[in-house]
């Protein structure tokens, strides 16, 4: 699930990982793949403007932090946060 999250709100999200987490078969994973937001919201530009458009921009959108994580998802363990250094743009 790529970029999918950060449209909707909190409820929803979780929603939208239950059932993709139930539609697995057995021993399978779940990938997530977001602009997660450091924790002390200070670094990652991309996802603090991202969660600032998601805002604006839905009723209830937002982008969470690699520790927001287990309040986003309780359906099996937790993803483990792959921090990356932000989006780069080719020129």
């Amino acid at each position: 699930m790529g970029h999918i999250l950060h449209d909707w709100d909190l409820s929803t999200k979780r929603m939208l990982i239950q059932k993709a987490f139930n539609a697995l078969p057995d021993g399978r994973a779940l990938v997530v793949y977001e602009a997660i937001i450091d924790d002390n919201r200070s670094q990652n530009t991309f996802g603090l403007l991202m969660s600032l458009n998601m805002l604006i921009e839905t009723p209830g959108g937002f982008d969470y932090t690699g520790a927001d994580r287990d309040q986003v998802t309780e359906y099996g363990p937790a993803w483990p946060v792959q921090p990356r250094s932000g989006c780069r743009l080719m020129g």
